[in-house]
């Protein structure tokens, strides 16, 4: 998983790749065949890395406790609180976020364990 932070490298691996390759695909392409964490400071930079790679290729994550100790000024809440701000999206519907909170873990890393520690059954992964 690429932590999504750094843009411009992805970027310059990737054309690079290419070039080396001989490939015909798209930078597009290419990022779609990479996971991104939402370990990001600010809602603009989540809602642009969600709508450029597609929630079913972003994973949850914090940086907790991380700046997780410092409070947000306005809001009182943690500053990597991200589920708060992810959750507050208003065009990311509820499928997209379980999907970001929940689904692609579950894929990447095989488990058959949901959010609340519970055992899904087989047919559910």
């Amino acid at each position: 998983m690429m932590h999504a932070e750094k843009p411009a490298e992805v970027l310059q691996w990737f054309v690079a790749e290419c070039n080396n390759r001989g490939r015909s695909e798209t930078f597009y392409d290419g990022l779609r065949q990479l996971h991104f964490d939402t370990v990001l400071d600010t809602a603009q930079a989540l809602e642009l890395l969600i709508e450029t790679a597609g929630a079913d290729r972003c994973v949850f994550g914090t940086e907790g406790p991380g700046v997780g100790a410092a409070k947000h000024l306005k809001t009182g809440k943690p500053m990597d609180d991200v589920n708060i701000c992810i959750d507050g999206f208003d065009w990311l519907g509820a499928a997209d976020k379980n999907t970001v909170f929940e689904d692609n873990a579950k894929r990447l890393f095989r488990s058959s364990v949901d959010a609340r520690g519970e055992k899904a059954s087989p047919a559910g992964i």
